[in-house]
């Protein structure tokens, strides 16, 4: 599902010729959002003391901005708001906090 949002902003110009007469204008302008949802999903770790995963999200590959921990959930919908491409990336982690190396990653689109 995309979910879209339009907002609107607008812009006042102001014309002048000849200098002693004086035009404005509002210009308006359509903005829209678009929320993108992306379902990740992955194999369960088989580690008997596995806590979780983490979820890694970025606009560049390996450059990761946003982490979010998903408890020990195997699929995931994500809303993105921003333009793509996206990267994901998921690490496991276990009961004492240990977490491991990074999965490969997956790009969006």
């Amino acid at each position: 599902m995309v979910l879209t949002l339009s907002l609107f902003f607008s812009v006042f110009l102001t014309f002048a010729y000849p200098p002693s007469t004086a035009n404005t204008y509002q210009i308006f302008f359509p903005v829209v959002f678009k929320t993108i949802e992306i379902t990740l999903a992955w194999d369960p770790n088989s580690e008997p003391d596995l806590a979780g995963y983490k979820l890694y999200i970025g606009k560049s590959p390996g450059n990761y901005i946003q982490t979010r921990d998903l408890g020990l959930t195997t699929q995931y919908t994500i809303g993105m708001n921003d333009t793509p491409p996206f990267f994901f990336a998921l690490t496991a982690y276990n009961q004492k906090g240990f977490e491991s190396g990074f999965s490969g990653e997956v790009q969006y689109p």
